[in-house]
Formats: structure tokens, sequence, C-alpha cells
């Protein structure tokens, strides 16, 4: 049961459109809301959902395809979003702006 790695390949580039997405909102958000606000803490709350997600999803791809030696399980949820991220500028609030 659960997805063909085909499908996990599918939502893994879905979810780092989302991700990528989100990091957009949390920078606007946060340069124009205040940290103790409701929409500041649902923002949070989105992006703590997605990463769950993304956790969960990472850990079914590997119990499912543990015997296929065809595919990465490590390219699928998480690295391709490290390697995008660091040539990204949507990195969210610069560490200065967060003090």
């Amino acid at each position: 049961m659960g997805f063909p790695i085909e499908k996990h390949n599918e939502l893994g580039l879905e979810l780092i459109d989302i991700h990528n997405r989100m990091l957009q909102m949390m920078g606007a958000i946060y340069d124009n809301y205040p940290k103790d606000s409701k929409v500041w803490a649902l923002t949070n709350r989105a992006a703590g959902a997605i990463m769950e997600l993304r956790c969960e999803l990472d850990a079914c791809v590997n119990k499912e395809h543990k015997d296929n030696k065809d595919f990465d399980p490590f390219k699928i949820y998480f690295s391709r979003i490290r390697k995008k991220m660091k040539s990204s500028h949507l990195m969210g609030p610069s560490p200065e702006h967060r003090q």
C-alpha cells in the first residue's frame, strides 16, 4: 500500500513549490506583522504542517520502497529543497531583521 515512486516524485516537487511559496509569504508577513500576532502564529503553524507532511512522506517512501535499488530516497522530499534553497533568495527574513 502507498504511492508508487512516480507519485512520490510528483508530490516531492509539489511540496518544494509549496515550501518556497511559504517562505515568500513568511518573509512578507514577518516584515508587516508583529511576532505575537495571530497572522504570524498561523503562518508558522502552516509552515510546520508542511514540514511535518514532508517528513511523514519521506518516512513512507523509505518504508514503501526500501528494496528498490533504482531510486535515491534522499532526493525526493529533502535534498532537492536544500539544493534549490541554496540558489534561491527566498530564505525568509534575514538574521539581522529577526533581532
